[in-house]
C-alpha cells in the first residue's frame, strides 16, 4: 500500500474503485509436523483445496482466478471493488493480501539505490622470482564494494588490485608479487547496504555425501493434533 501512497483505511473508503489483488493462504506448518512427509503433502493439498473452496464461496463476486494448481491452490488473484476489500480481510482462510493495482492511481516506481553492495570473488597467484617448479599458492579474495552493477564493481576494484600486485621482498630476499588471475564471481549482497547486525555478502552451494554426524532426525510430538479444515 505504501507504493500507492495510501493507507488500508483510505483504500477501504474508495467505494467502487477497482483494485487488482492477490490473496494468499498459509499452511498449518506445526500441525503437519507429526506426520511423515508423504502424508504432510496430501494433508497440505487437502487443506489448500478446502481453504480455496471456502474463500471463493465468500468472495464478493465471480471475477477471480486461482493462484497455483487445482490440486493445491495457493491463493486467489482477482479484480474487486475497494469497498469489498474488508470482506476479504476478514476471511480466516486468507493470511496475506498484496494490492497489485488501483484504478486511476499510479504505483510508485521502486527506487533502487544508486549504488548497492556487491561481493567480488577474485583470485590471485603468488609469483616468486625465479621459481619454475613446485607448488604455487593461490589466494581467493572476497571484496565488498558499493557499485551500480557487477561491471561497475569490477571497474572500481581495478585500482585496488593493481596496488595489491606491487612486489615486495620476502624473508629470503626474493621478490614476490600477488598477480591478479581472474574474477571468479560477482554477487549482489542480500542487503543493499551494510547492516551492523549482519549482512550476507557471499554464498556457495556444494553437494557432498551425507555423513552420519550430519544426518538430521527431528523428533516431533507423537500426538497428532486434529487438523480442522
Amino acid at each position: 500500500m505504501e507504493r500507492f501512497g495510501r493507507t488500508a483505511s483510505a483504500i477501504l473508503h474508495m467505494g467502487k474503485r477497482q483494485l487488482s489483488i492477490q490473496a494468499y493462504f498459509r499452511d498449518p506448518f506445526k500441525k503437519l509436523l507429526p506426520y511423515p512427509p508423504k502424508e504432510r503433502v496430501k494433508l497440505m493439498e487437502k487443506i489448500r483445496r478446502e481453504k480455496y473452496r471456502r474463500a471463493v464461496s465468500k468472495w464478493p463476486d465471480r471475477n477471480y482466478q486461482r493462484i497455483g494448481s487445482t490440486k493445491a491452490p495457493g491463493g486467489i488473484s482477482a479484480a474487486i471493488y475497494a469497498k469489498d476489500l474488508g470482506i476479504i480481510l476478514k476471511m480466516r482462510e486468507v493470511t496475506s493480501i498484496s494490492i497489485e493495482a488501483i484504478a486511476g492511481i499510479k504505483k510508485r516506481p521502486y527506487q533502487k539505490p544508486a549504488r548497492i553492495l556487491f561481493c567480488v570473488h577474485a583470485r590471485f597467484i603468488c609469483q616468486i622470482e625465479g621459481h619454475r617448479s613446485g607448488n604455487q599458492t593461490h589466494e581467493d579474495r572476497y571484496m565488498l564494494v558499493m557499485a551500480r552493477d557487477g561491471s561497475d564493481a569490477k571497474r572500481r576494484l581495478r585500482k585496488e588490485f593493481k596496488i595489491y600486485e606491487q612486489p615486495y621482498l620476502n624473508s629470503y630476499g626474493e621478490l614476490v608479487r600477488w598477480k591478479f588471475r581472474k574474477i571468479v564471481e560477482i554477487q549482489e549482497a542480500a542487503d543493499y547496504e551494510f547492516n551492523p547486525e549482519g549482512t550476507e555478502v557471499y554464498y556457495v552451494y556444494a553437494g557432498k555425501r551425507i555423513r552420519r554426524e550430519y544426518e538430521w532426525h527431528p523428533k516431533y510430538f507423537k500426538h497428532r493434533e486434529k487438523i480442522v479444515l
